[in-house]
């Protein structure tokens, strides 16, 4: 199966294998003197991408997720809206074994028209790194392409809190959002989160697979290795030495502009990035502003043609196939299980 490359980068925050195989796009485009060598690597890196195959893991997780590639907004949308719901069921459940009444919240689901710019760039494109680079410190024109999300809408369990004592109130929210913090929480609220994510009797299986996203995400599988190790001296020989790994390179970018806007960044007990701003933090001036552009286009270039010359994106989807069929060979029982679970999850059973 072929995937588009916005699809996959909009998916990957939801889906454990396409966390690790999700395409760099957006990193990996660049400005070049030569036109036509521009034009011919640009082509190549836009065959590639389009070329992406998914593997039997990220068959997998679409169904565990309930999710497909290139979905349609109207598809995104039942998603979002089966989603809310067994959530939100799932917080009204842990609430009512606590002794309290919580309405299931779920907002209304709106589709969001595609903003229509003529000048809007395609992301991925040579034309949009050398304007934008990646995006990070230069805001490119809109994309042009739509979402969905929850319209504003009242929460039904407001009036549930206006009718409580000051004591009652507290004792519901602390079940709702208090007690002892979890990577994805607190309180029923987190539990349900959790829930979503590791259902009970699949936390060994799902660790499994976050392990084997970070595998290829941080390149330490040897396979993924040797190709970042091609990638890395591709890019010393034009002068960018000490870079992480491909796939780490624009949250490296990001987080060191963050830094720049004064943002303090920590990694708190669960491994989750926190930034914050202490009072008394200055801006960058407009000159360190046009040095990390500069520098951040300049990368952006090298790294959209060394990804092209080796062709990292086709090699990496291969490796990258080839240990997702020995995964699955490890643990389709646990994977055919999980997936048994949430399809009866989805159906509402």
């Amino acid at each position: 199966m072929k995937m588009n490359k916005h699809s996959k980068n909009c998916q990957s925050l939801c889906i454990f294998a396409l966390l690790a195989v999700g395409l760099s796009i957006t990193s990996s485009a660049c400005m070049a003197s030569d036109n036509d060598a521009a034009n011919d690597v640009a082509d190549s890196a836009q065959q590639q991408a389009s070329e992406w195959q998914l593997g039997p893991l990220d068959e997998y997780m679409f169904a565990i997720t309930g999710t497909q590639p290139n979905p349609t907004a109207e598809q995104s949308r039942a998603v979002m809206i089966r989603d809310d719901r067994i959530r939100e069921e799932l917080v009204a459940a842990c609430m009512a074994e606590q002794g309290f009444t919580y309405i299931p919240n779920l907002p209304e689901i709106i589709i969001m028209p595609a903003i229509q710019n003529a000048d809007a760039l395609e992301w991925g494109t040579r034309e949009f790194v050398a304007q934008a680079g990646f995006g990070i410190s230069v805001r490119p024109p809109a994309s042009g392409l739509g979402g969905v999300g929850p319209a504003m809408t009242p929460d039904p369990n407001e009036a549930l809190r206006a009718a409580m004592s000051a004591s009652e109130r507290a004792a519901w929210e602390e079940a709702l959002w208090g007690g002892e913090p979890t990577a994805f929480g607190a309180g029923c609220s987190g539990l349900a989160w959790q829930q979503m994510q590791q259902p009970d009797g699949f936390a060994a299986i799902a660790a499994e697979v976050e392990s084997f996203r970070l595998r290829l995400q941080h390149g330490t599988a040897p396979e993924i290795a040797g190709l970042n190790a091609e990638w890395a001296a591709c890019m010393t020989e034009a002068g960018f030495t000490s870079l992480p790994v491909p796939r780490g390179l624009v949250m490296a970018l990001n987080l060191e502009f963050q830094a720049l806007q004064g943002w303090v960044i920590e990694e708190n007990e669960f491994g989750n990035t926190q930034l914050s701003r202490p009072p008394g933090a200055t801006d960058p001036t407009p000159q360190q502003l046009a040095a990390f552009t500069e520098r951040e286009i300049a990368i952006a270039v090298t790294d959209y043609d060394c990804r092209a010359q080796i062709s990292y994106e086709q090699r990496f989807n291969q490796i990258d196939i080839e240990l997702q069929q020995e995964f699955v060979a490890q643990f389709r029982n646990e994977l055919a299980a999980w997936r048994e679970f949430a399809e009866a999850r989805f159906a509402g059973g």
